[in-house]
């Protein structure tokens, strides 16, 4: 699919990076434990449930789909754009990268999460902390500044954590 998104002035002033990564279909969250604790081979999950198609059933049978107006993350100011969110290499953790497309600094950007947070911190991309994040509630952090064109990796611990 394409778009075209005319404009006037410079492309740091435009709206267009906000617009291409809005531009995508929202993903569908959700939560759920699928498979018993033991491993099944191919061959074992085939012969089981008889062919791909009846897996790809079970599976669609036992998602629950979040509420609609559910929001996992909302970040603000909007010119900010996620760029990764993941669970945590080795820990109980989610980690969100988050991306300056503009060619100005970004002040006071929040980080408002739909569940509560029991801590977070700045890291670097191998996911090494370097400096706890500041927080505004349980549900919500806050980075002062994001310079032009850089990015920035957060682990957030959750006060629950389910996979």
């Amino acid at each position: 699919a394409y778009a075209i998104l005319p404009y006037a002035g410079d492309i740091s002033e435009s709206p267009a990076p906000h617009s291409a990564a809005i531009f995508h279909a929202l993903p569908l969250a959700v939560q759920n434990e699928i498979w018993p604790k033991k491993v099944l081979s191919k061959d074992k999950i085939i012969s089981q449930f008889g062919s791909m198609e009846t897996i790809t059933s079970y599976i669609r049978d036992q998602l629950n789909e979040m509420p609609a107006d559910f929001k996992l993350l909302i970040i603000k100011p909007r010119d900010i754009l996620i760029s990764a969110f993941k669970k945590a290499e080795d820990e109980q953790a989610f980690i969100v990268r988050i991306y300056n497309p503009n060619n100005k600094l970004i002040k006071n950007i929040s980080l408002h999460f739909g569940t509560d947070i029991k801590e977070g911190y700045l890291t670097d991309f191998n996911e090494k902390e370097l400096g706890k994040l500041g927080q505004g509630d349980n549900r919500t952090f806050l980075l002062p500044e994001l310079k032009p064109f850089t990015a920035a990796t957060m682990k957030i611990f959750p006060k629950l954590f389910v996979v």
